[in-house]
This record gives structure tokens, C-alpha cells and sequence, in this order.
């Protein structure tokens, strides 16, 4: 079981960061927090501390295999851009150069679609549905037919995004969607890597 008391972006990096062990990421049950919104701030209140008598889990056998999940660079991101569709995790406005909170340019990476992880989850914070989110992404063009692959600011909440590829079923394990794991954070700070701004893919 995965949970986060307010960010669905968390609970896909949890998930993400078990399918780059070898384990299975399994699907989003819930949310993110129904007192958050799924959005950060607020969020339920911290959990009770274990009663002292709590009974100890017996030992697991799962062993650590590293590399089971595809991760890209900034030179595979860009063909990915080109060959497929690499999508966007961050809020539309830095997507779009608005603003920048925190890296040394402001943009996206040409030809990157934006894909907010915050649609992820409906108001009530819960995740949206296989087939809400097979719609969502299929409105962005993207249905399975190729390559996919997510990057955001430091490369957590793009894992949100490679969690609900697969919860619509647009990917799945034997075909998953690829990690930027670098993100803008990566890709800003060359300076001879170009920045598109604007609503467009660019």
C-alpha cells in the first residue's frame, strides 16, 4: 500500500521507485489525501502512533533488481519528443515559461506535451478512473500507439504521470513509459539545450 497525506505525486514516485526495484507498481486505490485535494496544503492529520504490542510482519524474500524501470537522458528525451510523445508533469504556467520558481530558465523541452499531474486526482483527491485518465491522455494524442515518457522539474512528479499511463492502460509493465529522471532541472541548467515557451509543443 502506497499513500500520501496530499500529493499524488508522491505516491507515483513511490510506485515508480518500486517498479525501478523490481517490484510490481500496482494500481492507484484512493488518493492522495481526501482533506488535501490530492494538491499539497492541508491533508488529513498525521496517524496515531503503533500501539506498543503491535505484531512484528514476518521477514519478506523480495529481493532488489535494480534497472526494471527505463529512465532516458536529456539526448533520448528529445527523441522522444520526436518519435513519440514525452510529456510534462509540471503546473501549465511554468510549461508554458510564465513563471520559474526554481530553475535557471523558464519553458519546456521542444515538442513536450503538456500533461499537469494534477488531473490526475478529482476534487474529492481520489484518483480518476482507468477510463477518465485513458480519456485525459487521449486528448493529449497519446493511446498506447508508441513511445511515452514523462519529465517534470526534479523528476518526482512525472512519476505520477508514468503511474497513470499505466492505470488507464495506455502503457503497461511489459511496454512501460520512460523516466526523464533529470527533468528541467537537468535540462535548464545547459545552457546550449534549447527552451520552448508558450502553450505549444514548440
Amino acid at each position: 500500500v502506497r499513500w500520501s497525506p496530499g500529493c499524488a505525486g508522491a505516491v507515483g514516485r513511490q510506485a515508480t521507485g518500486a517498479s525501478q526495484r523490481g517490484s510490481p507498481a500496482g494500481g492507484p486505490r484512493g488518493g492522495g489525501g481526501g482533506g488535501g485535494g490530492g494538491r499539497g496544503g492541508g491533508g488529513a492529520p498525521p496517524p496515531p502512533p503503533p500501539p506498543p504490542d503491535r505484531p512484528q510482519p514476518a521477514l519478506g524474500n523480495f529481493q532488489v533488481r535494480p534497472g526494471s524501470m527505463p529512465v532516458v537522458d536529456a539526448d533520448e528525451a528529445v527523441r522522444l519528443a520526436r518519435e513519440g510523445a514525452l510529456l510534462d508533469a509540471r503546473a501549465p504556467e511554468r510549461y508554458r515559461g510564465d513563471v520559474e520558481p526554481m530553475d535557471p530558465r523558464a519553458g519546456h523541452i521542444p515538442g513536450a506535451l503538456n500533461a499537469p499531474f494534477a488531473a490526475h486526482v478529482a476534487e474529492s483527491g481520489r484518483w480518476r478512473s482507468a477510463a477518465e485518465l485513458a480519456k485525459h491522455f487521449a486528448d493529449l494524442g497519446v493511446e498506447g500507439t508508441g513511445p511515452v515518457g514523462a519529465y517534470c522539474g526534479s523528476g518526482v512528479t512525472a512519476c505520477s504521470v508514468v503511474l497513470a499511463l499505466e492505470h488507464a492502460g495506455v502503457t503497461d509493465p511489459s511496454r512501460p513509459a520512460v523516466l526523464y529522471a533529470g527533468s528541467w532541472s537537468n535540462w535548464s541548467a545547459d545552457p546550449n539545450r534549447p527552451a520552448a515557451t508558450g502553450s505549444e509543443a514548440g
